[in-house]
């Protein structure tokens, strides 16, 4: 699930009890400053190519998560 900031902004974006695996990829991302209260509940991310939840530092005016389970792929 990729949150990005437009023109308009990314406001007040809620994820919430998503399963999330096997995509080669990040589970969640956001970037850009105008993301802003983004909410992030309830969701499993699983075996991702990347990282499960990545925010970008511009992106964490009002974040807000809880109740995720992130598992790691396995690198061995």
């Amino acid at each position: 699930i990729q949150v990005s900031a437009s023109a308009s902004g990314s406001s007040r974006v809620r994820v919430i009890s998503n399963t999330l695996t096997l995509n080669g990829n990040d589970g969640v991302s956001a970037s850009g400053a105008d993301v802003r209260d983004l909410l992030l509940r309830n969701n499993l991310v699983f075996d991702q190519g990347a990282r499960g939840i990545d925010i970008d530092a511009d992106a964490t005016r009002g974040y807000d998560a809880d109740y995720n389970l992130v598992a790691p792929t396995d690198r061995a």
